[in-house]
């Protein structure tokens, strides 16, 4: 669940988990039906100062990126991957480069049962904002290929790479899909 708003007093005491009390409907990222959120679901607020990491990441079909302007370029699969914050590369604020590339990969589990890693061509969905303290939270990975039926498991990516709007470097991510 992403929340947004004034969650207390920069000053003061602040929040350390968010509980729903009453009514509220929410939908997945990839899915448009609204739904109920249970009333008592709990989370714990991650703070600002936190460094980041995925928060987040799907298969993007064919329909999903038709009228996306910051689509891949290259590849024949993509994989989005979601961030807690905008993200740029560690320690430079620039564009993520060759090296987060380099870095990056999805794992995926064939219909046989085989592990699968792959590295992507390119990076997608990026500099769509034209504030650096906006930047983008979402990356997307340009596959060359996926074979048919194979399953996204989790997406990985090295330590130090890229950098929150505060300057905090990322940790080594091993982000799980469910």
């Amino acid at each position: 669940m992403d929340l947004l708003g004034a969650f207390g007093d920069p000053a003061g005491p602040r929040p350390v988990s968010v509980t729903v009390v009453g009514m509220m409907q929410g939908h997945p990222i990839r899915s448009k039906a609204w739904r109920n959120v249970p009333i008592g679901l709990s989370a714990d607020v991650v703070q600002i100062e936190a460094a980041p990491f995925i928060v987040d990441a799907w298969m993007l079909t064919a329909k999903q990126l038709k009228s996306d302007l910051n689509r891949c370029t290259a590849g024949k699969a993509f994989v989005r991957v979601v961030w807690s914050n905008g993200m740029t590369a560690y320690p430079t604020g620039a564009l993520p480069g060759q090296a987060v590339i380099d870095s990056y990969r999805a794992i995926f589990r064939t219909s046989a049962g085989k592990r699968l890693v792959i590295a992507p061509v390119a990076l997608g969905d990026l500099n769509d904002h034209n504030n650096p303290f906006l930047e983008d939270n979402m990356h997307d990975l340009c596959l060359a290929a996926v074979p048919k039926g194979a399953v996204l498991t989790r997406v990985t990516l090295g330590a130090n790479l890229l950098q929150d709007p505060n300057g905090d470097p990322n940790a080594a991510q091993r982000f799980s899909v469910r």
